[in-house]
Order: structure tokens, then sequence, then C-alpha cells
């Protein structure tokens, strides 16, 4: 039966056939090529969207501070639903925050950005600044230098404005 088939599938019409046969096959799934990562969105505060990707990366920084103190591996995910709720939240409270301070008026400079970043411990070999522990520390983490800047620009925002409500609460 097969050398018959065989036989028989010598011509230009054998040659069509395979033809239909594989083009879907070569053309499925191209469009994912075009078509960018659709976003998910995990919340919305005032307009300003939080992305899945990045709720997921808060979460497992969660995950890692719970496991660091602990000081061993241990298995977390009896508290999953406490994490990512805990971890959604902050994420939220946060850029009410900074959307607050932003509208407030506040900013951080770059000259405050990098002094910061020039005392963080875990920048510093020998007392001073190394640009090779920065680089490792991001590399670590898969962040880039701007993300990270970011993030630390927001936490110096957030921290500017319970100063201010700190302060003025005190007067």
């Amino acid at each position: 039966m097969i050398q018959n088939i065989h036989d028989k599938a010598q011509g230009l019409f054998a040659w069509i056939i395979v033809l239909l046969i594989a083009i879907p096959f070569a053309l499925w799934g191209v469009h994912e090529y075009f078509d960018p990562v659709p976003k998910i969105v995990v919340a919305e505060v005032n307009g300003k969207e939080l992305l899945d990707n990045e709720f997921h990366y808060n979460v497992q920084q969660q995950r890692n501070q719970l496991r660091a103190m602990f000081k061993q591996e241990v298995d977390l995910s009896f508290m999953e639903k406490q994490i990512k709720e805990r971890t959604l939240n902050r994420m939220i409270d946060e850029e009410v925050l900074v959307q607050t301070a932003l509208n407030a008026g506040l900013r951080i400079g770059d000259e405050l950005l990098a002094s910061r970043i020039r005392q963080y411990p875990a920048f510093l070999q020998n007392g001073v600044f190394s640009q090779d522990a920065y680089q490792r520390f991001l590399h670590s983490q898969g962040m880039k230098h701007t993300d990270f800047e970011m993030q630390i620009r927001r936490a110096l925002l957030t921290d500017q404005l319970r100063e201010g409500v700190l302060r003025s609460s005190l007067l």
C-alpha cells in the first residue's frame, strides 16, 4: 500500500497537495511575531495601570524577603494568597503616595538619587562606592539600571511625602 502511494505521489498534483498542507504549518503562529505581548492590568490607580509582570516581580521579591527572614528554604505556598493580597495593596498604596507627591510638586533630583545609591551598603567596598558591585547587584536582580533608579526615586519621593506629613503633624 505504501509503495502504491509512493508511486502515485510523483507528479505535479502531489507537490500541490504538499504545498497546501505545508503553508498553514509554516504560517501557524506568525502573528505572534508581529503582535506585541498583551499587557495584563492587575489594578488601576487614577488612570495609572499596574501591570501583571510588575506584580509578579514584587510577589517574588516578597517571597525572597520572607525566606531571608526565616534564614532557610521555606515552603510559602500556604501563605500565597496573603502574599499576593499584601503585595497588591502595597503597590496600590505606593502608587497613590507617588501620585500625591507628584501632584504636590515634590521631585527627586539626580544628585540626591546618585548620592543615595552611592550610600547603599551593598554597593560599598572598603567604604567606597563600587560600580562593579552595583552592576553585579542589578544583574542578580535581573534589573536595568533605569528600572532600579526609578524604583529608588519612587521610594525617596514617598519618603519625602511621609516626612512632610509627619513634620507638619508635630507642629
